[in-house]
């Protein structure tokens, strides 16, 4: 059900190119996933969200992913 609606959300944000809810929508579902103990999702939505923050520099979202990414290791 959630993973539902966070793909709905993508899919919302990604037709109107809201760069950053999309962003922030691939980090909530990579806590998500890394609270189900699925490190390949969660590394996954958490490499996407790091990506488009780096293309928008920003900086604080960019280290809070980072920081989300090391903790997986």
């Amino acid at each position: 059900a959630s993973e539902q609606r966070l793909q709905q959300a993508l899919d919302i944000f990604g037709s109107l190119g809201t760069r950053w809810q999309l962003g922030r929508t691939h980090f909530a579902w990579g806590e998500l996933a890394a609270a189900q103990m699925d490190v390949v999702a969660a590394r996954h939505h958490f490499t996407q969200a790091q990506r488009l923050f780096a293309a928008m520099q920003a900086a604080p979202d960019l280290a809070r992913t980072h920081n989300a990414l090391a903790a997986l290791a």
